[in-house]
């Protein structure tokens, strides 16, 4: 494909054939679609990266609300057990109260009798 170079008003001209500006003009359309494809190419990636990055944003952020969930189960068994642990105190204490005033009022029945009879 060599063009015919001549010279006009001091400006060199390119002169080709019909079939050589075919297949010219053929080169050109085949690049800009090339170009548009990879622009189109290039536009998919962006988007597939921003994708990948808010789903790794939103693992990280479900991980982390695990993480909480997980501590928060942890502290609640912790009180469980605390609180079970009160309880049983409590319930001794109030056992031992029900047997203090149980003697308690059995020894004053006893002295009240021992004192009605003198």
């Amino acid at each position: 494909m060599t063009p015919i170079v001549q010279e006009l008003n001091d400006d060199t001209i390119f002169c080709f054939t019909i079939s050589q500006s075919k297949v010219i003009a053929q080169r050109i359309e085949a690049n800009e679609w090339c170009d548009s494809i990879t622009i189109a190419q290039d536009e998919l990636i962006m988007l597939f990266d921003q994708t990948i990055e808010v789903n790794d944003s939103v693992v990280g952020s479900l991980e982390q609300k695990m993480r909480h969930m997980e501590q928060i189960s942890h502290n609640q068994e912790m009180s469980m057990v605390l609180l079970n642990k009160t309880i049983n105190v409590q319930e001794r204490k109030l056992k031992r109260s029900k047997t203090h005033k149980l003697l308690m009022g059995v020894g004053l029945g006893i002295m009240t009798v021992l004192v009605i009879k003198n």
